[in-house]
């Protein structure tokens, strides 16, 4: 298992499945990208599926608290941008939803929230999908956990398959 520590105490980073590529938290690359700082392996796995603009990052989540950052992606064309959750738990407990929040990242100025999302449908091994439509511009995006069953505290939640679609 992989730790990274933050304000948020330790959590695990979002680890890839695409030939075993880690995933680094968007929080590490903020922090890169504006302090010039070089991180070593590095990557964000992206795989193309049709026209240059278009693509796809697999993954899962391992026990992310309310709080959670994915890595970012460069979101090049006018495709919607789609997240898929699908096997969605928490261990000790019973799984009713999660918020997720899109969001646009900026160099200096401060993100951008592009709206929430709540899935319920992951449990039990369902998929949920939320839709934010096309984008307007080209940019980075990430997402964030919102809230775990409706609030925050101190679930641990896991999802088995995440796949953004962009």
């Amino acid at each position: 298992m992989i730790w990274q520590t933050g304000r948020l105490g330790a959590r695990p980073l979002w680890i890839g499945v695409n030939e075993g590529d880690v995933l680094r938290n968007h929080s590490a690359h903020r922090i890169a990208r504006r302090t010039g700082t070089v991180l070593a392996a590095t990557g964000l796995a992206l795989s193309l599926t049709g026209p240059a603009w278009a693509g796809t990052l697999n993954s899962y989540l391992h026990e992310v608290m309310v709080g959670f950052e994915s890595s970012s992606w460069e979101h090049t064309g006018r495709a919607s941008t789609v997240i898929h959750f699908t096997g969605c738990s928490l261990p000790g407990a019973t799984f009713k939803d999660t918020t997720v929040e899109l969001t646009r990242a900026r160099p200096v100025l401060p993100d951008i929230s592009q709206g929430q999302k709540t899935f319920s449908a992951c449990k039990n091994g369902g998929t949920s999908k939320g839709d934010w439509g096309a984008r307007e511009r080209s940019s980075r995006y990430y997402f964030t956990i919102k809230k775990i069953n409706g609030g925050g505290g101190n679930l641990r939640m896991n999802v088995k398959t995440v796949k953004v679609t962009y």
